[in-house]
């Protein structure tokens, strides 16, 4: 079945998508928000996405992995997404606009510390090179501004 209620037990028993498959991920609809998806990779890893048309154009944003997000919490930024371009804006694009302005701190906090949390095993290394070196001289720069030429000169 490819269209089934979301709820954390369905989705934690979705298989692996078969390694002899030709798509690299399987796709799984939600019957709860229309254009929420999971897809599961080959190796078992899940991930919500949110499909959407925008302006005759069929685009889709990601919302974050499985376990990082609930489904509760992957239904509310699916509807946020949805709101957003029932206002006639694309969600991706004013998320990479907000993404553009966003200091090198907020990042770190909102982004980067939350991801390195659940996908890496060095994150106390990470966040203890971020808090002494980085944001102290990159921290309040927008991240637009920070350019190579910037890194260079640090």
């Amino acid at each position: 079945m490819k269209r089934f209620k979301f709820t954390q037990t369905k989705l934690v028993s979705l298989p692996a998508n078969p390694a002899d498959s030709k798509a690299t991920e399987q796709e799984y609809s939600d019957a709860v928000v229309i254009g929420l998806k999971v897809l599961v990779g080959k190796s078992g890893n899940k991930k919500f996405l949110y499909r959407y048309s925008y302006k005759g154009k069929k685009r889709s944003i990601g919302i974050g992995a499985f376990g990082a997000f609930t489904v509760e919490k992957a239904r509310a930024v699916a509807n946020q997404h949805k709101a957003t371009v029932a206002n006639g804006e694309d969600p991706k694009q004013v998320r990479n606009d907000k993404l553009s302005e966003l200091t090198f701190a907020e990042f770190e906090q909102s982004l980067y510390l939350p991801h390195a949390k659940i996908n890496k095993r060095s994150e106390n290394s990470d966040e203890s090179k971020l808090r002494l070196y980085l944001i102290p001289a990159f921290g309040e720069r927008t991240l637009s501004s920070i350019t190579p030429q910037a890194i260079q000169q640090y």
